[in-house]
């Protein structure tokens, strides 16, 4: 993934800014994207969370009515998601780089 990050940042359409979404999902991918942006000469500005309660998570994921958006299927993802992905608001709040809005839907 990282390999395509970098021919991917070295495109002419993102000279003027570019916009990960869903990547990176761990600390050390994160780490990795650090280190590949000092490597190219940019830097990442900020990561945004947008923290949505389990419930609305849930019920939203339900409602789209999609084969694999079952109820345990649904909270296997969100555990997995606190076990592995969440660290990396961690990561990102050291650094300084974390922006985190908590969404009453």
């Amino acid at each position: 993934m990282i390999e395509f990050m970098r021919l991917r940042l070295l495109l002419f359409d993102v000279a003027n800014g570019w916009l990960l979404d869903g990547y990176p999902r761990t600390a050390f991918q994160a780490e990795e994207l650090d280190f590949l942006l000092d490597d190219l000469g940019q830097h990442l500005d900020w990561a945004i969370w947008l923290d949505v309660s389990e419930s609305v998570l849930m019920s939203r994921s339900v409602g789209r009515s999609l084969p694999d958006d079952r109820p345990e299927i649904l909270q296997r993802r969100i555990q997995l998601f606190r076990e592995r992905t969440a660290l990396i608001l961690d990561y990102y709040g050291r650094r300084q780089r974390l922006i985190s809005k908590l969404l009453r839907i």
